[in-house]
């Protein structure tokens, strides 16, 4: 990424990597390696903390290294994560697909359930990869 990086927040030893980028108004996320259970929880608190003193919405979530979510975190991941972003603004959301398949049939479910959760005016893509994610997230104000 060759953007200009104002706010960079490692979580878990750098499982999740939270920065913005500036020049696009984009908040960016890498999930680098294991990520669940409290891991997981900090990561999102870090990231509602970000989307607190930015003002932004749209997010792009790099879920490539993505491995198994429990059922705790996928639910968190559907309901209550979700909802306090939208109260601070996100609308867009690009999700940069797992490799693992049983991952990404998680995320697809998860990408489901908040799309009908919430009015038309926020929306949430998957992508094969982050040029894709950029060029979405870019046709949105």
């Amino acid at each position: 990424m060759n953007e200009s990086i104002t706010t960079k927040i490692f979580v878990n030893n750098e499982a999740a990597i939270i920065f913005e980028i500036a020049a696009k108004n984009i908040v960016f996320v890498m999930v680098k390696g294991d990520l669940s259970g409290s891991s997981f929880r900090q990561a999102g608190a870090s990231l509602i903390e970000v989307f607190e003193k930015n003002n932004t919405s749209k997010l792009l979530l790099n879920l490539r290294n993505m491995q198994f979510m429990s059922k705790e975190d996928q639910a968190w991941a559907s309901e209550t994560f979700p909802q306090k972003l939208f109260q601070l603004g996100l609308r867009h959301v690009a999700t940069v697909r797992p490799l693992n398949i049983f991952s990404e049939i998680t995320l697809n479910k998860i990408r489901d359930e908040i799309n009908n959760k919430f009015d038309s005016n926020f929306k949430m893509e998957s992508f094969h990869n982050e040029e894709q994610a950029l060029e979405w997230l870019s046709a949105f104000n």
